[in-house]
């Protein structure tokens, strides 16, 4: 989980879409701004979400 950290960018598995992390908890949670301007908070499988580009 510590390679999700604040400022970088993700990928969405299933369409692709960007987005940036903008916080991680301790609890393994991650919070995501999408190209989109939408939000999204994972903490189940994020792994299997999201993928880092950067």
């Amino acid at each position: 989980m510590s390679e999700y950290q604040k400022g970088k960018q993700v990928r969405w598995h299933e369409d692709g879409e960007m987005g940036i992390i903008l916080w991680t908890t301790n609890r393994g949670s991650v919070g995501v701004k999408w190209s989109s301007g939408e939000y999204g908070e994972y903490n189940y499988k994020v792994n299997e979400l999201l993928m880092l580009t950067d």
